[in-house]
């Protein structure tokens, strides 16, 4: 739920990952709700192969976090390439 976007911390200078709820997502209790309780939970957890959450904000309409920038294709462009996936590839994934 929510578009992602590689970004540079304006003071820090390092890459993060800001992920934008849409607007009109925004607008529902319920998914807003979900989505903070994402940031919340992504941000209490500390384990190398989980994405760290640094901040979850609403700033002038638009509710989003911020959490680490990890490198790599997105599953959709894994799934559009014309490899096909082994049952080893398949379970890494999952």
């Amino acid at each position: 739920m929510g578009a992602v976007f590689r970004a540079r911390h304006r003071t820090l200078g390092h890459i993060v990952a800001v992920k934008v709820l849409p607007p009109e997502v925004a607008a529902s209790g319920m998914r807003h709700e979900r989505f903070r309780r994402e940031a919340t939970l992504g941000a209490s957890l500390d384990h190398p192969h989980i994405v760290r959450v640094y901040d979850f904000d609403t700033r002038h309409g638009i509710t989003f976090l911020i959490m680490t920038f990890v490198r790599g294709v997105t599953l959709e462009e894994r799934l559009r390439s014309d490899a096909r996936l082994t049952t080893d590839a398949v379970l890494r994934i999952v």
